[in-house]
């Protein structure tokens, strides 16, 4: 499974969405589903778990819809030399 997919997978999972519940790269976590700060975290952490990296502040800010935390997450498994 590929970074993104697995990503999406988290979300939906921590969002209690359907597995075939559509998610739009460019959808608002918060505004676009629903998700309150702590929805949001708890994704985050179950990322940084998963995939066994750590986000940067900044990166957590850019990783407000599913596309932005995609990208940071090949950002950071590239840094790491993983992807």
């Amino acid at each position: 499974m590929n970074p993104g997919d697995e990503v999406a997978q988290i979300v939906r999972r921590n969002l209690r969405l359907a597995e075939d519940h559509p998610l739009p790269g460019d959808l608002s976590f918060a505004d676009g589903l629903g998700a309150d700060s702590i929805l949001v975290m708890g994704i985050l952490v179950r990322v940084e778990e998963t995939f066994g990296i750590e986000l940067t502040a900044e990166s957590v800010t850019r990783s407000d819809t599913l596309d932005g935390l995609v990208h940071e997450v090949e950002r950071a498994l590239a840094a790491a030399g993983r992807r």
